[in-house]
């Protein structure tokens, strides 16, 4: 239900076009940590002020956990830009960026 609040409140204070900036901006932090996995020592980054925070993001997910974060979000950009209502479209994400997590979590915990 947290979930749910934060993003109607998300939504209801922003214009569409802001909403998909805010989940390319999203992109562009993927792509950092995505880069720190594979060359730890990149300093091309376009959120380089948070590269610790990069940094132990990385350490969070796998490559294919990454991968598959990446598609979540060029998903939601897709169906923002086809019209779906935006909190419909956030929630959604929320919703599977939590169960990545959740199941990674799980995962870790019967090693």
């Amino acid at each position: 239900m947290d979930i749910h609040n934060c993003v109607m409140k998300i939504t209801q204070r922003r214009a569409v076009n802001e909403i998909e900036e805010a989940l390319r901006s999203m992109l562009s932090f993927l792509h950092d940590a995505w880069t720190l996995q594979i060359n730890d020592s990149c300093n091309s980054l376009a959120f380089a002020d948070y590269r610790d925070t990069i940094v132990k993001f990385c350490k969070t997910l796998s490559r294919d956990d990454l991968t598959r974060f990446v598609e979540m979000v060029e998903e939601a950009i897709t169906d923002i830009r086809s019209n779906v209502i935006p909190p419909l479209v956030l929630l959604t994400l929320a919703m599977n960026v939590h169960r990545l997590f959740h199941q990674k979590k799980i995962k870790n915990a019967r090693m």
